[in-house]
């Protein structure tokens, strides 16, 4: 019923309007946009009522969220991302030393015509490059894990390098799929 009267109540207000400015203007364009103006004010105003309302929902459904957690959703949360960058850094070590060993294997099979490989190979050291520095970063965050401010810092850090590590691995694999088309008749070999 209350968004009937605010209309009801704009409307009133907006035919008031043009009705006096139309009297007292000889211009009805002008009075016309003055009334179209003043029934956009009304909408608006209702608009802001309508979000307070939303806003106070949100906040609702913030704090039964907020309530919801506790230390052990981030210690849980933790150890698998912990377990997770764990796997990711190991198997992507390995993979970068099997495309690399393909990569060997390619100029040996050309006898050394490159095909493409010193762009290829330019993209792998870069990527290795980036791989050893988070490398350096997750020892650092080991260490620091003990006397960090606790397992919200821990999980941070260790969720930041695990979305680093997963760019790097995206990179890798292209770059192993395109060694791997180049191969030719060598991927017998492959690793």
């Amino acid at each position: 019923m209350k968004p009937f009267s605010i209309l009801v109540v704009i409307c009133l207000f907006s035919y008031l309007g043009l009705h006096a400015q139309s009297q007292s203007l000889a211009d009805g364009v002008v009075a016309g946009q003055k009334g179209v103006i003043s029934g956009l004010l009304g909408t608006e105003s209702g608009l802001k009522g309508t979000q307070a309302g939303q806003l106070i929902l949100l906040e609702e459904l913030e704090e039964r969220y907020n309530s919801k957690r506790g230390i052990k959703a981030s210690v849980i949360s933790g150890a698998a991302i912990f377990a997770t960058l764990q796997v990711m850094i190991s198997t992507l070590g390995n993979r970068i030393s099997d495309i690399e060993y393909n990569i060997f294997l390619r100029k040996v099979a050309t006898f050394g015509i490159r095909h493409g490989l010193a762009r290829i190979e330019d993209q792998l050291k870069r990527e290795k490059q980036y791989f050893n520095r988070v490398q350096e970063q997750y020892g650092v965050v080991m260490l620091s894990a003990a006397a960090s401010g606790g397992p919200g810092y821990t999980y941070t850090a260790l969720l930041k390098l695990l979305l680093r590590v997963m760019k790097i691995r995206n990179e890798v694999l292209k770059i192993d799929k395109e060694v791997k088309s180049l191969m030719g008749a060598s991927w017998l070999l492959s690793r």
